[in-house]
């Protein structure tokens, strides 16, 4: 495997099997919890709410350089 390094600008290469147990630890580790459903329209949906109700943060007319 070659991969991109996480710090500088160098790249790493190692056996496949050392990557998919670096992921592994990584995720058990850091205690990652799976989830069945796709979170992400319910946070875009929060967020361009925030977005509109913060009429004094963010002005009308500056409000579509946040939203999509």
């Amino acid at each position: 495997m070659i991969a991109k390094a996480d710090k500088g600008n160098s790249i790493a290469i190692l056996p496949i099997q050392h990557y998919y147990m670096k992921i592994h630890n990584f995720t058990t580790d850091n205690h990652f919890q799976t989830v069945n459903a796709e979170p992400t329209k319910t946070f875009q949906n929060q967020i361009r709410k925030t977005i509109n109700h913060s009429k004094t943060l963010i002005p009308q007319d500056f409000k579509w350089k946040y939203l999509t």
